[in-house]
């Protein structure tokens, strides 16, 4: 994460920020090696949170070039973002953007940790049981995000 000055944004310290992309790496990490996401299919649900961390990581890693209107790798995976024009610093995007990665840490933790079965079946998933590892893990990428507000 290059290194700015988040006080004319009114973003979180980078300190904080690479924290959460940290514990959103170790969650990644212990998604991929479960040996159901080795099987070929993978495991849906499994798949699923593990892209949604991915994507919830590369949001946090272009907050500081969505403040300083540089371009983006991938901007049209990212909602907040569409229509912004490269170029022009927009703080204000950037707050959007950090808003939507800390719920999405949040929701990260709730998909992972809930014991109530009907959030996978709402989103169209089987129920699985992470383990607690990646549960660990998912606790962790809340509580990082908690330092985000």
């Amino acid at each position: 994460m290059p290194s700015t000055s988040t006080r004319s944004s009114n973003l979180p310290p980078a300190e904080t920020r690479q924290r959460l992309e940290e514990r959103l790496t170790d969650l990644i990490d212990a998604l991929a090696a479960d040996a159901r996401m080795q099987a070929s299919p993978r495991h849906p649900t499994l798949h699923h949170v593990w892209d949604f961390a991915q994507r919830t990581r590369y949001m946090l890693s272009e907050v500081d070039n969505v403040a300083a209107g540089r371009a983006l790798r991938f901007p049209e995976q990212m909602v907040a973002v569409q229509g912004i024009r490269e170029g022009t610093p927009n703080p204000a995007k950037a707050k959007e953007v950090m808003t939507d990665v800390a719920q999405r840490s949040v929701m990260l933790d709730l998909l992972v940790s809930s014991p109530n079965p009907m959030m996978m079946m709402i989103m169209g998933l089987e129920d699985v049981d992470f383990g607690d590892e990646i549960k660990r893990k998912a606790a962790a990428v809340a509580e990082a995000a908690a330092g985000l507000q």
